[in-house]
């Protein structure tokens, strides 16, 4: 069940040919107001992903599969894609070269402006190394094999029934996609956020270890459309929206903006230090937020909790309680409801430890500190269930780990872990979430030298400790989280500004 784009295929209305032998094509089949796309496809190099024939070729709701005579590389083809008469005005074209299964592939994307129906274009793309995946389904177009139609059908699953994961679609943060190359890095997503009406999905992307933008999307309970609305901003690494959805924090260099959601303004930004903050989350009672940032100018790096009280503009900038950590923070996570009147609050670390501490009337406990990963390594997103009564966190080894909230003075796990992944375990977990009803939990994660896992996003039933599903990404998942009803899921992956939603 693989991750894939949101397509349709039109049958026998496109073509895969050369430039040469583009003239004389047949184009039967198509019909006379559809516009035609002819886009110029190279590999950027030919060593990478060799002996790959199949090309995927992608403008808006329209997918094809070509099979070429010759295997993809620096040597330019050309390929030529109808789109239906309503797909004018500026439109994005997406070329990936996939082989049989996921694995090394190339991908590029270039931007064409169709003036009017009937239009015939071109574009150019080189593509870059990437992780891609073939279709599994679907029929073929001239010239091309395999394809997928719309994988959704009928009404979302029932509330609190989680997707199967055999409808998992992409989106690009970013026009055209920034893919890593030797010379730099690409996007990664490392944050996403629903509203807590489930109709507005956040997603805040990287490039090079500096954050570049946060992108609202609107969610009609199957498909992302884009906005057009980005918030500039350098925060990357952690969302959350009030428990009214009228406030988004986004955790920044110096601070944490808070933006109005009615109108994504920015209301203020929550100031503590001068250091970039790597996590906010609002306390249950919405009074406080507390934040984490990463305090470089000690040797080795440290960090800093922040309480910030938001009952007024008076107090609400400066925060009213600031306590040090001893080691290099990386998440945070701050546990939706009290236990005992102790809300949970858990922040992970670079050398594999995890402290949790308690938080009550603006004051944060001593931590309680456990070792999360054997090999020291650093974690990433501890999160609590909805009930607070449980944190998980995944180690390096494809192991998600439990601890009952409050910590037991013995620091025993509570009941079984989970394995992430059933062929190796060299798998990074990046990103958990529990469902909503408590009753599952989404974890996101890889193999981040080899890229090589079977499922990169994986559900399951918390009860059991059983997987429920598995789709696999084009990239390691790096960001994941459950929509209001349950019965979706989105993430983020590490390259090429990729987001994912998974529905029925």
């Amino acid at each position: 069940m693989n991750l894939r784009r949101h397509w349709s295929l039109r049958g026998a209305s496109s073509i895969a040919v050369t430039a040469a032998f583009l003239a004389i094509a047949s184009l039967g089949g198509c019909g006379s107001k559809d516009s035609l796309i002819l886009v110029t496809v190279s590999a950027e190099d030919n060593s990478y992903a060799p002996g790959l024939h199949s090309l995927v070729v992608t403008c808006g709701s329209t997918t094809e599969v070509f099979k070429l005579p010759s295997a993809i590389s620096t040597t330019a083809v050309t390929v030529g894609l109808y789109v239906p008469s309503s797909t004018t005005g500026s439109q994005v074209v997406k070329a990936q070269a996939v082989g049989t299964a996921c694995g090394s592939g190339y991908s590029g994307t270039t931007t064409v402006k169709i003036a009017s129906a009937g239009a015939t274009v071109s574009g150019t793309i080189t593509m870059l190394e990437a992780r891609t995946c073939p279709p599994t389904t679907g029929g073929t177009g001239t010239g091309g094999t395999g394809g997928n139609t719309d994988c959704y059908s009928g009404a979302p699953p029932a509330v609190g029934t989680p997707p199967k994961f055999n409808c998992c679609i992409e989106y690009d943060q970013e026009s055209p996609a920034n893919c890593s190359t030797a010379s730099g890095y690409g996007t990664e997503i490392d944050a996403v956020a629903f509203s807590p009406d489930g109709k507005t999905l956040v997603s805040a992307g990287a490039a090079g270890g500096v954050g570049n933008n946060v992108k609202v999307w609107s969610f009609d309970g199957h498909l992302l459309t884009d906005t057009g609305t980005v918030l500039p901003s350098d925060g990357w690494l952690s969302l959350a929206f009030s428990a009214d959805g009228t406030l988004l924090a986004v955790p920044v260099t110096g601070g944490v903006d808070l933006w109005n959601t009615s109108n994504w303004t920015l209301k203020t930004t929550l100031i503590g230090s001068s250091n970039f903050y790597k996590g906010a989350q609002f306390t249950p009672d919405q009074k406080h937020l507390i934040a984490l940032d990463g305090d470089t100018s000690t040797s080795p790096t440290t960090g800093h909790l922040y309480v910030f009280d938001l009952t007024s503009a008076a107090t609400e900038a400066i925060p009213v309680a600031v306590v040090a950590l001893s080691a290099n923070p990386t998440s945070l996570a701050v546990a939706p409801k009290a236990v005992n009147g102790q809300v949970g609050v858990a922040v992970s670390f670079t050398d594999g430890t995890m402290e949790v501490f308690s938080y009550a009337n603006a004051s944060v406990s001593s931590p309680t500190t456990v070792q999360v990963d054997s090999s020291g390594a650093t974690i990433w997103s501890p999160v609590f269930s909805p009930d607070g009564t449980l944190v998980a966190i995944g180690d390096t080894a494809s192991t998600i780990h439990f601890w009952n909230f409050p910590v037991p003075a013995s620091l025993a796990e509570a009941n079984a872990g989970i394995t992430f992944s059933t062929t190796d375990s060299t798998d990074i977990i990046y990103a958990l979430a529990f469902s909503p009803n408590g009753s599952y939990l989404a974890a996101g994660g890889g193999d981040y030298y080899g890229d090589s896992v079977d499922s990169n996003a994986s559900l399951f039933t918390l009860a059991t400790r059983a997987r429920l599903a598995g789709a696999t990404s084009s990239h390691d998942v790096t960001s994941i989280a459950f929509s209001p009803t349950g019965n979706a899921v989105a993430g983020g992956e590490l390259d090429c500004g990729k987001v994912f939603m998974c529905t029925n």
